[in-house]
């Protein structure tokens, strides 16, 4: 969670990580039925990784591709993962 994507998130898109094979559809069905939501649409995109040399002798390592789904859901709808706080604390 970043503060772009809760700040989204307010804005009706919830932004999840997601395999990089899976196509809308599956990305689509699986939150439906994760969460218990309706989806309306969907933006993909894909992010390929990068290099970075590690280690004592700076091998060269690369990240995994990996994909983000932005997804809006019927009106009225949210996701609580995605709530933010009153900012009061909890009292015991």
């Amino acid at each position: 969670m970043t503060e772009k994507s809760l700040v989204s998130a307010m804005r009706g898109g919830f932004t999840f990580v997601v395999q990089a094979d899976r196509n809308k559809q599956e990305i689509s069905t699986a939150i439906e039925q994760t969460y218990k939501v309706n989806v309306i649409d969907i933006h993909t995109a894909n992010f390929k990784g990068k290099t970075k040399a590690t280690g004592k002798n700076a091998r060269k390592m690369k990240t995994n591709d990996w994909k983000k789904a932005i997804v809006r859901l019927k009106e009225g709808q949210t996701i609580e993962a995605f709530q933010i706080s009153t900012g009061e604390p909890e009292k015991k």
